[in-house]
């Protein structure tokens, strides 16, 4: 994983329902000190209400400020966009990222 120049983007599922744990910590830390990009994908978001889901992104960004995080939830589809815009991002060349809102060639 250290150099595998294909690998455009890592997302880390992270459950927002629990607090942190250490695997998550481990992930995470490792990704940094590879200097890969990544997303950490804060799953299972519908479970909380809207202030519980607030205060879990804000300790989740506290403990991994240099990280973009997408609040998501499989059952609602809630960031769904959000994280194809990321992924969208990674995986276009930065020339090509001026064309991404443009309608497919036929």
């Amino acid at each position: 994983m250290k150099h595998r120049p294909s690998l455009a983007l890592c997302l880390a599922l992270v459950d927002v329902n629990v607090p942190p744990q250490e695997s998550d910590r481990q992930l995470l830390d490792f990704l940094v000190s590879c200097e890969r990009p990544f997303v950490i994908v804060a799953t299972k978001s519908d479970k909380l209400s809207a202030n519980q889901l607030r205060n879990a992104l804000q300790n989740l960004s506290r403990e991994h400020s240099e990280a973009r995080i997408v609040a998501f939830s499989a059952k609602t589809n809630a960031g769904q966009e959000e994280l194809w815009r990321e992924i969208r991002a990674a995986t276009q060349p930065a020339t090509d990222a001026s064309l991404s809102t443009a309608a497919p060639l036929q």
